[in-house]
């Protein structure tokens, strides 16, 4: 006889609940107006599954009857059939439709999704905000991945209380400390490591222990119905609030997902079961496929990425409606006949089909990112040799000494600040001479300067600062956190005094974007106070999301050098613009506007020969040869007026010529 799991009590409240999260994360995905904030869903998915689990271990052990093993089986009959299901149609689509470095990519978020590694895989490769996340096809797994965890680790934490002592009261203090502690960590984190915050369990495990202790407290605290309306309303309306105020500039989770988590817990414990926001049937019909949903609408999403198709309002309309299909489909026809045909059969059963059926997705996943498949057709084409080519695993090893990596207070690779950076990029070579500062972007620039330097003045030193993510500043950074904040204060207290030893006649300050955030004059103003002749300040590249290589690849291949496409970052062109009116006029220092020299409105040089060669190598650092043509064209005259002013006449002026 298989070990009993104790049902949990139907409640259409807790579908209702399920309804409003999945629907706030499609209308977050999928771009539309005023739902901004949508992805607070995935918040009080984790409120909702912390009730349930709670409530199944709370009275499983109160009967005598739970099982661990039987626990474990369930979460997997639950979670693991449709995910199996999504990952071969994925594998299967991709070996026909996707290039190299893509397809490779996804096989390795399979294998991780599949072992419910998934936010820990992404910690390490992507922010769920940042430019990259819609390359990404099975993102919205590091979800599961956290929920999986929990479930693991839960029903151990609630045994061992109750071993402790039997009794409510220990259950509810043991899983109020853990709130408690994983709160007070988040908000920590939220601000130092905000990309493991967001995406790990000891920083997200207090939004599953809040939907517990909400069950505790229903439970057990039955007087609480008095006031159940007020509750009801009061939990909906930090909803509102959460709505209306929060958006992914915040630091996730932090404090303000108290809004929304709150918020659901009081909901739960109200249990309002007539309250046609929660009860009506679609949302029912919604709360009962919202896992499906959920599965399904993320590929359609990157999907319409893939093909630029992420603006047009017909297709957005379209994808959304497949992923209801979809989400429909999938509950009928993968979720509830598998969980019914998994329930009648024994334990050994439904082990050994999980395991087979895992191995040999997990082992297919492996080998589609560890062997090249050069037989694969897709292997074969100009194009696709051109993105593995171009694709950062390739190519960044091949250009971090053209760009002196080992001038860059970050270490991206173990992705820690560093203490020192390499003597040679500031050691004094004579005197006057150029100095670089900025980000990474400020690293691309780089190439540039220096063939220029070497090819026209070869007497003229060069010296480099330019950290990853670090804009130029003169106090501690408040735009970074963590690592970055440690590693931007280094390198700007640093510069400022190489700059202030070395009395360069020239200083270039480049970074991504954000310009119109910093204060170039005081900047300058401090910088000439040192020595330095004249300040240069290098307006954005131009930028494309998710990569220029891929966006040429895949819609531009046989168009013009200069392209217009919806992937391009219409706000870097339009600040830009802006601060050429508003830097027009300055005396300390020169803006230079690449985009000016690069672009007809949205339209921009993207390819720089008749081989393709991308002007960034991703969404926004130039490649060496964009980085030489920006130099050659935007910054070439300029330096020589600077340079031959302080007497450091050009050997070859030819070579200036734009």
């Amino acid at each position: 006889m298989k070990p009993a799991i104790a049902p949990v009590s139907f409640r259409p409240d807790i579908q209702g609940l399920r309804a409003w999260a999945v629907i706030a994360v499609l209308l977050f995905h999928f771009n539309l107006p005023g739902a901004s904030s949508g992805f607070i869903g995935v918040d009080i998915f984790f409120v909702v599954s912390g009730f349930l689990m709670a409530s199944i271990i709370v009275k499983g052990l109160e009967k005598k009857n739970f099982s661990i093993w039987q626990f474990y089986i369930s979460r997997i009959r639950r979670i693991v059939p449709a995910l199996m299901v999504l990952l071969v149609v994925l594998l299967v689509l991709g070996w026909f439709l996707l290039p190299t470095p893509d397809y490779k990519s996804l096989g390795a978020q399979s294998a991780s999704s599949l072992g419910f590694l998934s936010n820990i895989y992404y910690w390490r490769t992507a922010s769920y905000f940042g430019a990259t996340a819609h390359e990404k096809w099975l993102l919205h797994t590091w979800s599961l991945g956290i929920e999986f965890q929990f479930y693991v680790l839960f029903p151990v934490f609630m045994l061992l209380l109750w071993k402790i002592k039997p009794k409510i009261k220990t259950l509810f203090w043991g899983l109020g400390g853990g709130f408690a502690v994983s709160l007070a960590l988040s908000i920590v984190a939220s601000s130092w490591q905000p990309t493991a915050a967001f995406y790990l369990l000891p920083t997200r495990g207090w939004e599953l222990a809040a939907g517990g202790l909400a069950f505790l407290i229903g439970r057990e605290v039955p007087s609480l119905q008095r006031f159940a309306k007020p509750m009801f309303w009061t939990g909906f309306t930090l909803w509102v609030v959460a709505a209306l105020f929060i958006d992914n500039s915040l630091a996730w989770p932090s404090g303000w997902a108290l809004f929304p988590v709150m918020g659901t817990a009081l909901i739960i414990i109200a249990q309002q079961t007539n309250v046609k926001l929660m009860v009506n049937p679609l949302a029912q019909w919604l709360g009962n496929r919202s896992y499906s949903l959920y599965l399904w609408h993320w590929p359609l999403v990157v999907a319409l990425y893939f093909t630029g198709l992420h603006t047009d309002w017909l297709w957005i309309t379209a994808a959304f409606a497949l992923s209801l299909l979809f989400g429909d489909l999938s509950y009928r026809l993968i979720e509830t006949p598998t969980r019914k045909y998994l329930t009648a059969a024994s334990f050994a059963k439904q082990g050994s089909v999980f395991a087979v059926t895992s191995l040999v997705i997990v082992l297919s996943a492996v080998s589609v990112n560890v062997f090249d498949l050069k037989f694969r057709g897709m292997n074969q084409s100009e194009k696709d040799q051109y993105l593995v080519h171009y694709s950062r695993e390739k190519f960044v090893p091949l250009i971090r000494e053209d760009y002196l990596e080992q001038c860059n207070f970050f270490d991206d690779i173990s992705g820690t600040a560093k203490k020192h950076i390499n003597a040679n990029c500031t050691s004094k070579e004579g005197d006057g001479g150029v100095f670089l500062w900025g980000d990474s972007h400020a690293q691309a620039l780089s190439f540039g300067l220096r063939k220029l330097l070497k090819e026209n003045y070869q007497n003229t030193p060069f010296y480099q600062v330019a950290s990853s993510g670090c804009r130029a500043h003169l106090t501690p950074d408040t735009q970074t956190s963590g690592e970055f904040k440690i590693s931007c204060d280094r390198s700007n207290a640093y510069v400022l005094e190489k700059i202030k030893m070395l009395q360069p006649d020239l200083v270039i300050i480049a970074q991504q974007n954000r310009h119109d955030k910093n204060n170039f004059e005081d900047i300058s103003n401090k910088l000439l106070s040192f020595g330095v002749k004249q300040v240069f300040v290098v307006g954005p590249v131009p930028e494309w999301e998710p990569t220029l290589p891929k966006i040429i690849a895949r819609r531009h291949w046989q168009d013009d050098n200069k392209i217009e496409d919806v992937s391009f970052v219409k706000s870097l062109r339009d600040m830009d613009q802006q601060l050429v009116k508003k830097f027009d006029d300055s005396r300390n220092f020169k803006y230079f506007s690449v985009m000016s020299e690069l672009c007809d409105g949205y339209k921009c040089l993207a390819k720089l020969d008749e081989d393709r060669t991308p002007l960034v190598f991703d969404y926004g650092h130039l490649s060496p040869a964009g980085s030489s043509y920006v130099v050659k064209n935007v910054l070439a005259l300029p330096i020589d007026q600077v340079l031959t002013d302080q007497e450091h006449k050009p050997i070859a002026a030819a070579h200036l010529a734009p």
